[in-house]
């Protein structure tokens, strides 16, 4: 990578302070995974497709591992677009999902099907059994913040309804009441595009599953190289909520 082109040269080494290495230091209140560890909810914070930044075309490649060694289990992505800066009551909601039964350690990789417009995204493992009812509630969700509230709340506890009263497609909050998992997932994100002077640069982050993410708050996320207008070199940082 060449240190001296602008604002791509370094978004790479940004995005891992932010959604890797800053997790080092995330000691506030409790202790936080450091290392990449796989889940069954997972968090994406920064995609970039298309002509992102009038530099020319990039891709995202996500790629998500069923970490069991014989279990099929049913994967759910819902993908966000731009932020709307709306208050979550008021806001758009998933843009587009998508569905895929997994394999026992085989991966799923997206890549030309993903949607221009997706920024961001949160992947959900569902019971192979209940695979297919997951994937039609994940549509009828789809564009509805709080049909997608509804959806993660059938998908964590298993109550048998989504929008108060609405039918449900089927119970995939599994016998244990704790969470709608199927198997454990590994997920990472590979991004690939031109900078400013036309050299292609790249970089790869893991999804944030939720050992890494923690419980409660606050947490503080250190990101210690960052420089703006510096010899050329500029930072950009993503947060997702």
């Amino acid at each position: 990578m060449n240190r001296k082109k602008k604002q791509w040269s370094v978004l790479g080494l940004a995005l891992g302070a932010l959604v890797l290495g800053a997790l080092v230091g995330l000691l506030t209140v409790g202790t936080v995974a450091a290392d990449p560890t796989p889940g069954f909810r997972i968090q994406i914070p920064r995609l970039d497709i298309g002509d992102v930044l009038g530099t020319g075309e990039w891709e995202t490649w996500i790629q998500v591992q069923n970490v069991s060694h014989d279990v099929d289990t049913g994967v759910i992505v819902f993908g966000w677009g731009e932020y709307s800066n709306k208050c979550p009551s008021n806001a758009p909601g998933p843009i587009v999902h998508y569905c895929q039964l997994v394999r026992g350690n085989a991966i799923w990789t997206l890549r030309t099907q993903l949607a221009t417009a997706t920024k961001s995204a949160v992947i959900y493992s569902v019971p192979a059994d209940v695979f297919q009812e997951a994937c039609d509630a994940a549509d009828w969700a789809e564009g509805d913040t709080h049909r997608w509230v509804e959806w993660e709340k059938e998908w964590r506890d298993g109550n048998g309804y989504i929008d108060g009263g609405h039918p449900v497609y089927g119970d995939f909050g599994g016998e244990t009441g704790v969470q709608g998992e199927g198997e454990e997932l590994a997920v990472t994100v590979n991004r690939y595009g031109p900078n400013d002077y036309g050299t292609f640069v790249s970089s790869t982050y893991t999804g944030i599953s939720e050992e890494m993410d923690g419980e409660g708050s606050p947490y503080n996320y250190y990101v210690p190289y960052v420089m703006k207008g510096y010899n050329g070199l500029d930072t950009e940082l993503t947060i997702q909520n």
